[in-house]
This record gives C-alpha cells, structure tokens and sequence, in this order.
C-alpha cells in the first residue's frame, strides 16, 4: 500500500515539474524578447539616448523557484556625445516570480549587477554628462517611476566613478561583493547595503578621505525626492579593523549641508590618519605617531564651493607614542583624558585646531611630559598654546630643540610653563619669536658650549623665565672647589645661545664662600701639544665678546684663593660691553685692605690695562709670599717684616689671545712702611764689612719709611729713601734687572758713629753730610762690596 501511494505522489511531483519548466521554456522561446523589449522600452521612454542590451536568457536552475533573467552586455549611453558609456554592465540577473511572468507583472524579487562600471563626470563649467533622464512639459514635473521594491540587490565588482572639476571631487569606489535591499518610487529611494567595498578614493576637496581601503559596510540609506534629502542611520563601517558608526544626511536644498555624526572605540589612529585626507594630516604622518582612540565626531560642512565647514570631534586616547627623527626623541605610553578637533570655519588644513586635555607622555625612557592643555592650530605651520611640565635630562632638551652648538650636557631640567607661538621655533626655523613663561629647576646642570667655555661644572636651583628676561633665583654654581650663590637677571640669553645672535645682557649678584681663582683660568687645551689656546678677544678697537654681551656682576665672596694669594670677605663689581671691561673690588688681605679699579680697554688689537690701587695696613711678608717673592731671591718673604699702606698706578698691554707683554709692565707707587723689620738681608748684612757688628746687622728694625717704586721696561726702580734702624741711618736707592741682577748705592752718615744721633728732621732729600758711600752689585748670594 504504501508503496501505492509513494508512487502517486512522485509521479505527481514530477508532473508538476515537468510542468514547471516547460512553461520556463515556453517562456524563454516565445516571452524572453517581450520580456526585454518591455524593460527596454520603459528604460528609453524615460531616457535621451537608447539603451543598448546585446542578449537576453532565462534560467529556471540559479535561483529555484525564482525565473532568472540575465542582461548580457548592457550599455547606458551618456547625456552628452561622449562614446564613454555612463553605465556598463557585463551582466544584470533578475529574479522573478514565475506566476507575475505570466501575467506579465515584472515586478522585481531580486537583482545582481556584476562586473560593471558607472562613470559620471562633471566639467570646469559645471555640465554633467548623465543628466539621461527625459524632461517633460513642466519643469518642475519629475519623472515618474512606477513602484520597485526589490529584495535584494547584489553588486559583484561593481565601480563607481565621479568627477566633478567644477566642484572638485572624486568618488571611486568598487562594490566587490555587496547585497542590498533597494525600494524605489517617485517619492523616496529606500538601500540597506551589506558587505565589502573598496574605496580607491573619496575626495572633498581639499583632501582625499579613505584612500585605498578596504570598507566592510552596513549602511541604510534613504533619499526623499521632493525634500531632496539624502539621509543616512544607524550605519557601521570597519576600516582597516577599526568599526565605526555613522548616522546623518546631506540636505541638497539648505546648500548641500552635510551633518555627520561618527562614533568609534579603540580604533587606530594611525588607520584613522589614512581615511582622513592627505593635506590635513601630512605634517602629523611625519610624526609617526601610533595608538588608539576612543572618539566622537559632529560635523557639519557645507558641499558646495565657498562655504565654510563647522565641525567637532571629541575624543580621548592611551598608548600613544611618536617617533621621528625631527623630534631627536622617542615620546611613548601618551595618554589624555579627551580632545577636540574643529575647523574655524574653511576647509583648508591651516584653519584646524587639535586641543588635548590632561596629556601625560614618557620621552625616551626618563623623561615626561605633562600638560593640562595643548592646543595645535593651523595645520601647515602650527601654532601652539601650551600649559605644561617638563622633566627633561639636559641632552634630551637641548636634542629636543635642536640645540648643536654643545659638546657634552648633564643634570636635568624641571620646566613648568606656558607656550604660545609656532612650533617651528622649536624646531629651529626661522619664524616669529613666541611668548615663552614659566618656572625652571636646574638639577646638576652641566653644558660645554662648542663657541664659549662655561666655566662650571653643575648647576641648581630655579629660574624664572619670560621669553628671553629670566630671572635667576638662588641658582648655585660649582666650579672645582669653588662655590657660589647667584642672582640677578638675564635677556636675550635664549636668542643669543639658541639662535647664535648678538644681544645677551646680563645683570648678577652673587654671593661665594670659597672662591678659587684657577676653576676659572682653566681653559680646555687643544689636543696639539705646545698649541696656544684658541682665544681672540679684541678685533680693532671692540672686545669680542660671545654674543655681543654686556654684563653686570656684583658680588661678595668670603674667601678668595689665587695661587698663594688668599683674600676675604672681598667685594666684586665687573661692567662689561664691546669698550671697556671695568673691574671694582675691595677686599681684607695681607693682613690689610685693599681698594682697586681696574679698566681693560681694547685698541689696535689689543688690550690695555689700567689699574689704581689702594692698600692700608697690607703685611709685606705676605705680599712677598703671596707674589713668590717677585720672582728674586734677596728679600724674601722668610727675612721682611713690616705694614705698608700706599697707592700704586698700574699699566700692561696683552694681545687679544690674552698673552702679556712684559715689557709693558708700568708701575708707579707712593707708599709707607711701618714697623719694618728685616732679618738676615744680603743687602744690610753686608754693612758688616764697614765697622758695624754682624750680630748687630742680624736683625735690623726700621722706623717709619716713605718711599716710592717705579717698574719699567721689567726694571724695578727706588729712589733715594732714608731708612732709619734701631743701629743706624742710611740712604739706599736700588735698581732691580729683569735676570735678578741687583744695584744698590747706599750713603752711611758718619754720624751714625754717635750713640743716637737726631734724624727726626731728616728726609729723602736730606743732605748726608760726611758718608761713607757703599756700592753693592750682583745677583742673590753674590752681591759684592765695590
């Protein structure tokens, strides 16, 4: 039985399909060029030219139970006499309802557009080539189009090409494997999209937007006829891996107004920098800049030329960094809390402005960077309005900046401030100078400086700074031994340094505990031996100083150590410019004060020196040590006791690489001597030879002594001068020769052979009466009695 009935209902079935494509065939002998004809004839009503289709064919098998018919080779012409087809299709499949073919109801279930190419163009002045529609009595009548809804609509290879030159842009893109839900009326075109397409370029002047990218799409599309407005929502489109969600509309009657809306989490920026356009992020693609980012944008632009975008993109982003060579750095592990990106009303990338909040960065690998603020406007040549910190090793700032003209950098720098002006100045171009404040902390600052010697090895302290004024605030100074407290201010420092032009004015107070001369005579020596230093300070009648400076620097250090020289509690002032350097001090030493004003002034390549010096109460045994005995071996620092008070005036002459001219040492001084007292002096011991006891001569004392010295041409020179001891008088004048040999011509008053005779009335230029004359001559150790 069951058998029985199986055979029935088999037997049946294929009735019904035997059935089924005999009609498919009927269909496609006598109905497929009806078929055709219809679609053409419906198509050429309603366009200028005809379309052309090369074959036509039915299929009951691709899409069961759907009649396929497939359009072979189809071309739509353009408006204009261009043999480039606006529309060409190697093939157009469309499904049908088999009972609506019968009763000639073409209504659409389903069509594939594959390997074709739409190709629309607008020229220079402003005529488009697909303007193919028919117009009919009135021009406000639009062309009326019966009811399609079709199911699905598939684009396998399917290109699109727009140009438009009159209002510059470029569409291309290539529908590679897309399905579709498309329904049209003569109100509203409805498309739901689905699947992959590539994007050579979109271009919206003045950039090209997702270039070369492949785009996985969901979009639903819908276009209103009589509002002409195209709207676009609940979008998402995956970029390179990153998804975006897109909603908004182009409204064709309010100016073409674009409103976009897009959101995205994680997404590359990077892969973002390759959809946007070129012009806008080229100076950035240069910063290699990597990470993600979690954005939201409005915008808003108006399509048609000359009018002005208004657009908004918030958005925040972690893992950050920047590596390019243009930096000197590597700036890593980048976060902020949200930034904005607008436009101030024009397309052009110099009219954008990027504004990050809370940006904390690391550059290489001990260094920071925060900023409250950073904002970059006009993107060709930014500006840059910046509230930041900064924790900078010296050679990551100076690299950072482009600074070259240093050899070697240590320490650290803590800067805290503000920046507005082109970020190019950082980058060493010529631009105009910003508005640079803050606050700088020097940690064990060091630099040697490739033009001038900085002689200090660190530095601390804290600066502030406004452009090129800094005010220097407790900035201590180590040099070697030495130590020094600094304060005061300078100008132009940044632009003479940095820019390597003339202008840097300094004004210091400093206060030091222990100053060592020598840390500040040491100049680097070349690597040539027996080369002389590379210094030129004078060229005709200016100093050279680095910069152009001038300078003024007080101060006062406690204890000041020169060789065998010591001095305290000494008070410095030095004025320095291109005519004259003026040194002013006075200081407790020798046991004494001294009071000293010095001028170098440059002429003829050289440098003159003038000197006036004051002493009071100075102990000569100490000058005499400290000057290593002026270089003579018969009055030493060991056999001279004494105080002398005096005023010297000094002359000398050095070349401009600071060597002197000895002989052009100038000397003239007035002075007194009080409680003089020799011991073993070649000179006095000599007097022995003459009826005075040698015991006697041992120790001699004077009492006081007015004298004066002249030093010329290396000649030490004193005049006539009584000497009056606790064993005798005597006049002595003495000659002193450059190899140590010594003259002294001395008058010994035969009154000294009374027991205290009376000199209270006598001078230099007394009259000796009767003397015994007594010539000495010869070098130290071998003076002899002529």
């Amino acid at each position: 039985m069951f058998r029985k009935y199986f055979f029935r209902i088999f037997l049946a079935l294929t009735s019904i399909l035997v059935l089924y494509f005999g009609i498919v065939f009927l269909l496609s002998v006598n109905y497929k060029h009806e078929i055709r004809d219809f679609i053409i004839r419906n198509i050429n009503d309603k366009i200028k030219k005809p379309v052309k289709v090369k074959d036509i064919d039915l299929s009951p098998f691709s899409d069961f139970p759907y009649i396929t018919l497939i359009l072979h080779d189809v071309i739509v012409p353009k408006s204009d006499s261009n043999d480039r087809p606006l529309l060409k299709l190697k093939k157009i499949e469309v499904l049908l309802k088999l009972h609506r073919l019968l009763f000639k109801n073409y209504n659409i279930s389903g069509l594939t557009l594959s390997d074709g190419m739409f190709d629309g163009r607008v020229d220079s002045s402003g005529t488009n080539d697909f303007d193919i529609f028919i117009k009919r009595d009135s021009v406000n009548e639009k062309p009326r189009l019966s009811e399609i809804k079709i199911d699905k609509v598939k684009l396998k290879n399917f290109e699109i090409y727009y140009e438009n030159q009159y209002k510059p842009k470029c569409i291309h893109l290539l529908f590679k494997n897309t399905e579709s839900r498309l329904s049209l009326d003569s109100n509203n075109v409805k498309i739901a999209l689905d699947g992959t397409i590539y994007s050579e370029e979109v271009t919206l002047r003045p950039g090209t937007l997702f270039k070369k990218a492949d785009l996985q799409s969901q979009l639903f599309i819908n276009y209103d006829f009589n509002s002409k407005l195209l709207s676009y929502d609940n979008c998402t489109l995956k970029a390179y891996n990153d998804q975006y969600y897109v909603s908004g509309n182009v409204d064709f009657l309010n100016k073409s107004l674009m409103t976009l809306k897009i959101k995205t989490k994680d997404a590359s920026v990077q892969n973002i920098f390759r959809l946007l356009p070129e012009r806008w992020t080229k100076s950035i693609e240069l910063l290699n800049v990597s990470g993600r980012v979690n954005a939201k944008a409005s915008i808003a632009i108006n399509l048609l030329p000359g009018n002005k975008p208004d657009f908004k993109i918030d958005f925040s982003g972690q893992g950050f960094s920047i590596a390019n060579k243009l930096l000197n750095a590597n700036v890593h592990d980048i976060s902020f809390s949200s930034a904005n990106l607008t436009s101030n009303g024009n397309m052009g990338a110099e009219h954008y402005t990027i504004t990050f909040e809370n940006l904390k960065g690391v550059i290489n690998r001990s260094d920071s960077i925060k900023a409250s603020q950073l904002m970059f406007k006009n993107f060709i040549d930014p500006d840059v309005n910046a509230e930041v910190a900064f924790k900078l090793r010296s050679k990551t700032l100076f690299d950072i900046v482009y600074f070259d003209k240093y050899s070697e950098a240590g320490g650290s720098f803590f800067i805290k401030g503000s920046y507005k002006g082109k970020l190019n100045y950082l980058l060493g171009k010529p631009t105009k100078v910003p508005v640079i404040k803050g606050i700088v902390n020097l940690r064990n600052v060091s630099v040697k400086l490739n033009k001038v010697y900085f002689a200090f090895d660190t530095l601390n302290g804290e600066a502030e700074f406004h452009n090129d004024f800094i005010r220097m605030k407790k900035l201590r100074v180590q040099c070697g031994k030495t130590d020094m407290e600094v304060n005061g201010i300078a100008k132009n420092l940044f632009n003479s340094v940095y820019n390597d032009k003339p202008g840097l004015q300094l004004d210091l107070k400093f206060v030091s505990e222990q100053f060592y001369f020598s840390d500040f005579t040491q100049f680097p020596r070349s690597k040539e031996k027996n080369e002389k230093r590379n210094i030129r300070l004078v060229k005709g009648s200016q100093f050279i100083w680095p910069y152009n400076l001038r300078a003024r620097l007080t101060g006062r250090t406690s204890k000041f150590y020169a060789q065998n020289y010591q001095a305290n509690d000494i008070e410095l002032g030095i004025q320095v410019d291109s005519k004259n350097l003026r040194v002013s001090e006075s200081l407790n030493s020798f046991g004494g004060t001294m009071r000293s004003v010095t001028d170098f002034i440059p002429r003829k390549n050289h440098i003159h020196c003038n000197t006036d010096v004051r002493i009071e109460k100075i102990r000569i045994d100490k000058i005499f040590k400290a000057f290593n005995n002026f270089g003579q071996e018969i009055i030493l620092s060991d056999n001279i006791r004494g105080i002398v008070n005096g005023k010297f005036d000094t002359y000398f002459r050095m070349n401009s690489s600071l060597e002197l001219d000895s002989t052009s040492v100038y000397v003239n001084g007035n002075y007194e001597v009080h409680k003089l007292e020799m011991i073993n002096v070649e000179p006095v011991m000599k007097l022995s030879k003459v009826g005075f006891k040698e015991e006697e001569l041992q120790r001699v004392t004077f009492d006081k002594i007015k004298s004066s010295v002249i030093i010329k041409n290396n000649v030490i020179d004193i005049p006539r001068t009584l000497f009056v001891t606790n064993i005798l008088y005597f006049y002595l004048n003495a000659t002193i020769q450059p190899d140590g040999e010594a003259e002294f011509k001395m008058l010994v008053p035969v009154k000294n052979l009374k027991k205290n005779p009376d000199t209270s009335d006598l001078t230099n230029d007394s009259k000796a009466g009767l003397s015994l004359p007594l010539k000495l001559k010869g070098k130290a150790g071998k003076l002899k009695v002529l």
